[in-house]
């Protein structure tokens, strides 16, 4: 028997119906979870993003489903201010715990992050594995990179693919998602985690 779990994605276009998709799911007796966290596409495009929520309204989101809050709160127990202090680009699992290979057989160190990218066909995956993503898993930025400083990391979700995805820049900061980890904490009352970040 395969375990089957249900997921959506939050969006201006389907708000209204999620707590109906939950209770649905759960009429069922499967577990459901929903994302309201919308990126820009791999290519750069900025086309998802009108679907997106704003972060007051995600949050809000959050607070009503008292599961969701139990677990938020659980998680910033255990995780906030890990990451903090760490001077890599990638403080997650990638390259750690998780890689990606597309359809054409190129490596990269996750599904966000594609760039860069090592050709299985011409290498061999064990190089890949050792040689190619411990490199770029241990980057270290360029300049100034604030969000690996910052104790509210793990619940912001920064990573050098959304930068990218969003800016085009792996090392700036993404105000959105800045902004909900803050309203998160601010919420959760972790208030003395909070640290303001210039833009």
């Amino acid at each position: 028997e395969v375990p089957l779990k249900l997921k959506t994605m939050l969006m201006t276009m389907n708000k209204h119906e999620l707590w109906d998709i939950k209770a649905y799911s759960e009429s069922l007796g499967v577990s459901f979870r929903f994302d309201s966290m919308l990126n820009a596409g791999l290519d750069g495009s900025r086309m998802p993003l009108a679907l997106r929520l704003p972060p007051e309204e995600i949050v809000q989101f959050d607070l009503a489903d008292a599961d969701r809050l139990e677990k938020l709160q659980q998680f910033c127990e255990r995780f906030l201010g890990i990451s903090a202090g760490r001077n890599y680009l990638y403080v997650c699992g990638a390259g750690v715990q998780l890689f990606h290979i597309d359809p054409y057989g190129r490596l990269s160190i996750c599904m966000m992050s594609r760039v860069p990218d090592y050709d299985l066909r011409q290498g061999a995956f064990r190089k890949g594995w050792r040689e190619f993503l411990r490199q770029v898993r241990y980057q270290k930025p360029r300049g100034d990179y604030q969000c690996n400083q910052c104790e509210l990391l793990s619940l912001c979700g920064q990573c050098p693919a959304w930068a990218r995805m969003e800016y085009g820049d792996p090392e700036k900061p993404v105000a959105f998602l800045c902004r909900v980890a803050h309203l998160r904490a601010e919420q959760l009352g972790f208030t003395e985690h909070l640290q303001e970040k210039s833009d």
